[in-house]
């Protein structure tokens, strides 16, 4: 498994409320510090160190089509604007006071007011904006953009499947709002970075392993009928208003939604079961690629999640999607997402990479 990282995303450390109290967020550098010591000391897996300004005219024109102008406007000068208006000091975050939710304001528009547009861009209070967060946010979506050229044409016989230490992540991004530490969709990014770069039509299954409900890439890909998204998610979770079973689609994607939705403490046997029926939606579909948003956030200990699985469980789960006719050879993209418990954060993804390569195993014999 070929390993991209970008130092870069290590910059952006910000501040979230959580039980109404402002904290350091949950998503932090020493995520990927985690996940690194772990690849190195294991040492089976090559790191491809990227860098963003590499990919940027191609990036740049990636995200002006898939995601708000103004959003995007928003990302890159809104913590400058704050510290020139004196309001914060340069290593303090910006945090919405105020959102345009339903009955406060019947129609919504861009506002003026510097103070007002971090509400208008976003949908809750974990996704603060520090000095260094547009440039981690698109070091992020580079690496997903770099991870679609590499797999963009490769044949079945000489599949290259490539991780993407994505950081911050992006499944909960709607292209057009940051959420749930998500500023840039970098789901959505490499899918449409494998339309770019492929010689022929591309139909991709996006299959989101986080706990929480992938909506920013749901609703990116609703009515689009060659992408499939199919999600394993907590019920009834963050980000609460999405994920329902009756999400099925629209126009042309009509079908093309799957949402498999667990209830708390739910096991590996019982995630498992989810798989299989995720499997078989991605098999009938009948992709040409498939990407993979990879969360940890499912570990037992973790504390945004409630699911009963155990490291050697991603083992499990890798090799049940992998590894099924019809999947097996497909040229893959993991993506980061979530996944919080740092001390078990680096074997969870060497566990599921075990996994996963158990498939050149099985094409070796």
């Amino acid at each position: 498994m070929l390993v991209l990282h970008d130092e870069a995303t290590r910059l952006h450390q910000t501040v979230e409320v959580l039980g109404a109290k402002t904290i350091p967020a949950l998503e932090c550098p020493e995520r990927l510090e985690k996940i690194l010591e772990a690849l190195a000391e294991d040492g089976r897996h090559g790191i491809r160190i990227v860098d963003a300004q590499g990919h940027e005219p191609e990036l740049r024109q990636i995200l002006s089509s898939s995601h708000d102008p103004g959003y995007l406007e928003h990302l890159r000068t809104c913590h400058d604007d704050w510290v020139r208006a004196g309001v914060i000091a340069v290593d303090d975050s910006v945090l919405p006071e105020c959102f345009p939710v339903v009955g406060l304001a019947r129609r919504p528009q861009p506002p003026k007011d510097i103070f007002a547009r971090p509400g208008y861009y976003s949908f809750d209070l974990s996704t603060g904006i520090c000095k260094d967060t547009w440039k981690s946010a698109t070091a992020s979506a580079s690496l997903a953009l770099e991870a679609a050229r590499l797999v963009a044409d490769v044949s079945p016989v000489s599949t290259l499947d490539v991780l993407a230490l994505c950081r911050p992540p992006g499944h909960h991004c709607t292209t057009a709002l940051a959420g749930g530490y998500c500023y840039l969709n970098n789901a959505v990014v490499a899918v449409e970075g494998l339309r770019r770069f492929s010689a022929s039509e591309v139909r991709v299954a996006v299959l989101d392993l986080d706990f929480h409900h992938g909506n920013g890439t749901q609703s990116y890909f609703y009515a689009d009928g060659s992408v499939l998204y199919v999600s394993i998610h907590g019920e009834n979770e963050y980000p609460y208003y999405t994920g329902f079973e009756d999400e099925k689609g629209e126009g042309a994607g009509e079908g093309k939604t799957l949402n498999l939705a667990l209830p708390p403490k739910s096991s590996a046997r019982d995630y498992l079961a989810k798989v299989d029926v995720a499997v078989e939606k991605i098999r009938a579909f009948g992709p040409s690629h498939l990407v993979v948003s990879l969360g940890f956030d499912t570990f037992h200990l973790d504390p945004l999640g409630s699911f009963d699985l155990r490291t050697e469980n991603y083992e499990d789960i890798a090799a049940n999607v992998r590894c099924q006719s019809g999947i097996r050879g497909l040229p893959s993209i993991l993506l980061l997402e979530g996944g919080y418990v740092l001390e078990h954060l680096g074997a969870n993804v060497l566990s599921f990479l075990k996994g996963w390569e158990k498939e050149a195993d099985i094409l070796s014999r």
